[in-house]
């Protein structure tokens, strides 16, 4: 008689592999928090001698991605969350930061959409 997945052995194999899957997969979480803490280490051995920090911007993001810093022992000194609600601050800065690049760019397209509606125009 044919095997079909209501089978007993059939649920007992997939049960197995679920189960051995469980525990060898890494989550994406452990996973960054295994990389972080490898290169933390990275970093303290290459700097052993300054005393200095670093900064991890935008991680964690989550509770999920705190969790794995606090239990591979990662937790910052310091954690801080800077916002920028609607966004103009944000931008402001960065036109400040680069306004000869970003006026050249908007004139040079103003110049070019005026030259294809004059070429449209004859």
């Amino acid at each position: 008689f044919p095997v079909t997945e209501d089978h007993p052995e059939v649920h007992a194999m997939v049960q197995s592999a679920l189960e051995e899957a469980r525990h060898m997969s890494t989550s994406p979480v452990g996973l960054h928090a295994e990389v972080l803490e490898k290169r933390v280490k990275e970093i303290q051995i290459e700097e052993a001698e300054a005393d200095s920090g670093w900064v991890l911007d935008n991680f964690p993001t989550d509770l999920s991605e705190m969790n794995s810093i606090q239990q591979a022992g990662l937790l910052p000194d310091i954690l801080f969350c800077l916002r920028d609600r609607d966004g103009n601050q944000v931008l402001k800065r960065l036109y400040e930061t680069n306004k000869d690049r970003v006026d050249n760019a908007l004139r040079k397209r103003l110049q070019d959409e005026q030259s294809e509606k004059e070429k449209q125009a004859l």
